[in-house]
């Protein structure tokens, strides 16, 4: 849904200028699951659909494996063609940060079989839900148990949003008696 949705969004609201913010990526499954990875990225273009090209370029993602791409450029949004587009500055490619795609944790493949299912009203549209609900907190809260504090250390090692960020991790981690 998620493909349509960004599709949808960028068709109606068209952006005059878009920036990504690429410094801390996220690499897997995100944004709730996944781990920080440094990429010292900070792009931007008229073209919303071309900036999202040169960033999956620049994470060694293939950008027409990228669903939500495709779908802009059949409905007008915007343009995936390398050709096309006016690269300054970095060679997305000879510069890339090799990310991991992301794949399907526990909770997105439950709810996309459900999403698929002939139970799809029974968990989506009934008090079912609230329960698939908690199963997903418990999941992440599990999953931030085990790797958020890692994840916090690669952030704080960073020069610029390291400093930035301490006090939340202090908060966090190293609560006052």
């Amino acid at each position: 849904v998620l493909d349509e949705a960004i599709a949808d969004l960028n068709a109606v609201i068209r952006p005059a200028f878009a920036v990504t913010d690429g410094t801390i990526g996220l690499e897997g499954n995100g944004p709730k699951s996944g781990f920080p990875r440094i990429a010292e990225r900070v792009l931007c273009s008229s073209d919303p659909v071309a900036l999202d090209t040169v960033q999956a370029l620049c994470m060694g993602l293939d950008p027409g494996g990228i669903r939500h791409l495709s779908t802009c450029v059949e409905r007008g949004v915007g343009t995936n063609d390398r050709a096309r587009i006016d690269i300054r500055g970095l060679d997305p490619v000879a510069s890339s940060v090799r990310f991991r795609p992301a794949k399907h944790n526990a909770v997105s493949l439950v709810e996309n079989l459900l999403r698929q299912s002939l139970l799809k009203r029974l968990f989506f549209n009934t008090p079912v839900f609230a329960l698939c609900l908690a199963g997903a907190k418990v999941y992440y809260r599990g999953w931030s148990a085990l790797h958020a504090e890692r994840c916090w250390r690669t952030a704080l090692a960073h020069p610029y949003y390291g400093p930035t960020w301490r006090a939340a991790y202090e908060e966090r981690f190293r609560p006052s008696a």
